[in-house]
């Protein structure tokens, strides 16, 4: 009992010192930086190639946001609706959001690849 006592901390502080890969799927996947022009709220969501779709999260008014591609499918697209009336509903067109590490959307115009987010 006393040598585990001895060894424990040993060990455990040898762990906190050994190398961690926190960075896992998704989290380096391309990055994706979404411009709202407008003066409302808009929820962003991203489809892949098979039609599944996944929230985003919120964009502010005339700000940006920055997100990861959450899908590894080759094909997509970015899906935004206004806050206040869901018919108001706008797509990008389909890219291949892996072909870059980073791609700029400016909501109502076409997606462009360009170096976002720190990337």
């Amino acid at each position: 009992m006393r040598r585990l006592l001895l060894v424990a901390p040993i060990v455990l502080l040898a762990a906190c010192f050994m190398p961690r890969y926190t960075a896992k799927w998704p989290y380096r996947g391309p990055m994706i930086e979404v411009v709202n022009p407008s003066q409302n709220y808009v929820m962003l969501s991203a489809r892949d190639g098979a039609g599944r779709e996944l929230p985003l999260g919120t964009v502010a008014p005339r700000s940006k946001a920055c997100r990861t591609w959450p899908f590894v499918d080759g094909e997509g697209q970015l899906i935004t609706a206004n806050q206040q009336r869901r018919q108001d509903e706008v797509e990008s067109e389909e890219f291949n959001p892996w072909a870059f590490h980073g791609w700029r959307w400016t909501i109502g115009s076409g997606i462009e690849a360009a170096q976002v987010c720190g990337t």
